[in-house]
């Protein structure tokens, strides 16, 4: 796409305007087009400040007019401006955020000359004309490298110490493609070992020093980073640990002017590296929207961690859901990544121990029980047992399997526990997918929505059209397989998530307990997005079962022979 032979009355435009300013002013000569870099369309020229000649360079971008042009010094090393990009553009008058497609070269131009001659004129330069521009953090950060993420508890920490008192501390770090981010891990504090609140406790880890600086001393006064031996040094300093001071690699100092740490990067190294400090944020508890604060004291029970379940438990690990119990026999392997949440890392490992991970790294607060066994399927009765036992004791149970066999189970538990229970299927083919809500007292039981939904399904008159060609997949007319993508799955899956939270906050969104939602067009469905809700009765709640006479008596019998005090008596006998 090149603009100037799409459009080459534009180009004559450029010419003409620029060579009026050119006629109008004695600032302006020297200009011409050219070719630069990329085949891109550029315009060189020499303005006047003062009794300085400065030669720049405007850039056009390939979708120009209808983006903003750069307007750069010709030599790539000249810094001219305080109000000038890291790559060299100055940031003028006319920028990408109020970028017209009727301005044109002249007016970059103007703008240029402008600015240089202001700060040439203006007493203090640069520093005293008002920035057209703020920069956001990700501006800022582009050119570092190596970035320390702290919190509010590690600066409270820091403050409550003596100042000048060195505390050896241990930090973790980890690789994002070029970018080393780093996190203080624990500080050895006189009272104590301090564990830093809300960070996970993955990564490669450092051991280094931090402390208070005195008085309102810049940290930049205590951190010579000409010193590489200063982490040593100072680790030599602390008390109240054991730890090696040859080890020590870093130095993290708080002061007036905020948080600064060195760190020996490398042992050949003869100098210790900055290291940016990124404030890490706040916990996100304002971005829940009007799910209730109390969700942390919520365990949530869910059974299948494939493609739907991964994505459900993880959504409700960023809604605060304070405790999981994870229930899978599978294994993780690279077919799987195409819909499950997990990654590369996780292949060749149970389902519900990566999704454990995932989900502590989500919210490292949590607490996650990971149970790989296969509910339905052939187990210890044992094992079973006490899952089933973790399950009843949870607030809630989703059912992300899509088996009959473990729906059964699941079901059972949920009815007889008195617990809420969702469970959702994604349809072969990606067309649609269903949800379904269970609540005590409020809904009909599982099993029976569970028969009203597949007789519903049977009343339609629509049999299924396509034949099954695998998990998700499905078979089209003509032979065309249509299968079920990550996009398609995460949205029933989040449908539960959803359904999920309102069960668990006792929320009333959602009026019917079972709907079938379109994605795709097939089936009964005509269009993506419908939707079908279905209703099922709620049974009438019957009085507790009658217990005979008889029956009472023979059970205290049975009781008491298995408390017999000869514990080898057969009960029986």
């Amino acid at each position: 796409m090149i603009w100037f032979f799409e459009r080459p009355n534009r180009l004559v435009a450029e010419r003409r305007a620029v060579t009026a300013l050119a006629s109008s002013v004695d600032w302006l000569d020297d200009f011409g087009f050219g070719i630069g870099d990329g085949a891109r369309l550029v315009l060189r020229f020499t303005v006047a400040v003062g009794d300085a000649k400065v030669d720049l360079e405007l850039r056009y971008p390939r979708l120009y007019p209808d983006t903003c042009p750069d307007v750069v010094p010709r030599d790539p090393n000249l810094r001219l401006s305080d109000h000038q990009w890291s790559g060299g553009s100055l940031c003028l008058e006319y920028r990408t955020d109020n970028w017209r497609p009727e301005l044109t070269a002249a007016d970059m131009i103007r703008s240029a000359q402008a600015l240089l001659s202001a700060e040439a004129t203006t007493e203090g330069g640069a520093a005293r004309l008002p920035a057209a521009h703020e920069l956001t953090q990700g501006q800022r950060l582009r050119a570092a490298d190596y970035r320390h993420v702290y919190s509010d508890a590690l600066v409270d920490l820091l403050r409550q110490a003596a100042p000048g008192t060195r505390m050896a501390a241990t930090m973790r770090f980890q690789f994002q493609g070029s970018t080393v981010v780093a996190r203080i891990d624990a500080v050895d504090t006189p009272d104590g070992r301090w564990l830093q609140p809300g960070f996970p406790q993955d990564g490669h880890q450092a051991t280094g020093v931090v402390m208070l600086q005195p008085g309102t001393v810049t940290a930049d006064t205590e951190l010579d980073f000409t010193n590489a031996e200063l982490p040593r040094e100072w680790a030599r300093l602390c008390a109240h640990t054991d730890a090696n001071p040859e080890g020590a690699e870093f130095a993290l100092v708080l002061g007036g002017s905020g948080l600064r740490m060195a760190w020996r990067w490398l042992p050949t190294h003869a100098h210790l590296t900055p290291v940016v400090p990124v404030h890490a944020g706040d916990g996100g508890s304002e971005r829940i929207g009007s799910i209730q604060p109390d969700m942390a004291a919520k365990a949530v029970a869910v059974v299948g961690c494939g493609s739907a379940g991964s994505k459900v438990a993880a959504s409700l690990a960023r809604s605060g859901i304070g405790r999981f119990v994870l229930v899978d026999d599978d294994v993780l392997l690279r077919g799987n990544l195409v819909r499950n949440d997990l990654d590369w890392r996780a292949v060749g490992a149970h389902k519900v121990h990566a999704v454990a991970a995932r989900l502590r790294l989500i919210n490292p607060e949590v607490t996650v029980s990971a149970r790989a066994l296969r509910l339905g399927g052939q187990e210890a009765s044992g094992s079973v047992d006490t899952a089933l036992e973790a399950l009843s004791q949870c607030d809630l149970i989703v059912d992300a399997t899509a088996d009959a066999n473990a729906f059964n189970i699941v079901s059972a538990v949920a009815r007889r526990a008195g617990r809420p229970m969702v469970w959702l299927e994604a349809f072969e083919g990606g067309i649609g997918g269903m949800v379904a809500r269970y609540r005590p007292g409020l809904d009909a039981p599982p099993q029976d929505m569970r028969s009203a939904y597949l007789d519903w399904c049977g009343s339609l008159n629509a049999p299924w059209l396509g034949t099954e060609a695998g998990a998700y997949a499905t078979e089209a007319e003509g032979g065309k397989v249509l299968v079920a993508d990550d996009a398609e799955v995460g949205v029933i899956a989040n449908h539960a998530a959803r359904f999920a939270i309102d069960a668990l906050t006792g929320g009333n969104a959602f009026p019917h307990p079972i709907y079938t939602v379109a994605l795709r067009a097939g089936w009964i469905f005509a269009a993506p997005f419908e939707a079908y809700p279905l209703d099922v009765p709620v049974p009438e709640a019957g009085g507790p079962e009658v217990q005979s006479d008889q029956d009472r008596a023979e059970a205290v019998e049975i009781f008491t022979g298995l408390f017999a005090k000869d514990t080898h008596e057969d009960p029986a006998a």
